[in-house]
């Protein structure tokens, strides 16, 4: 159990980092001009194609599970804060 508590943990910043998913997401559309550029047009098309895709879900996951992810990350600093039993 301590071990699952401990990749959990390792795993909330980026859960709670919708900044940086974004971020990523924008990063991606701007390799798209490079791509192009480069000659590697399937490979723009493949991750043009996805982006939209990506960003839905992005969007889903935020509304539907931050609250969970917050009610997650209280309940984890509720017991950190707990005093230790002998």
């Amino acid at each position: 159990m301590k071990i699952a508590v401990r990749a959990l943990r390792n795993l909330l910043p980026y859960f709670k980092d919708w900044n940086a998913w974004n971020a990523e997401i924008r990063r991606l559309e701007r390799n798209l001009v490079t791509l192009r550029r480069d000659r590697y047009r399937k490979l723009a098309r493949t991750l043009e194609n996805a982006l939209p895709v990506l960003r839905t879900i992005l969007n889903e996951e935020r509304k539907e599970h931050a609250f969970t992810i917050n009610r997650l990350v209280a309940r984890l600093n509720r017991e950190d804060k707990a005093p230790r039993r002998s």
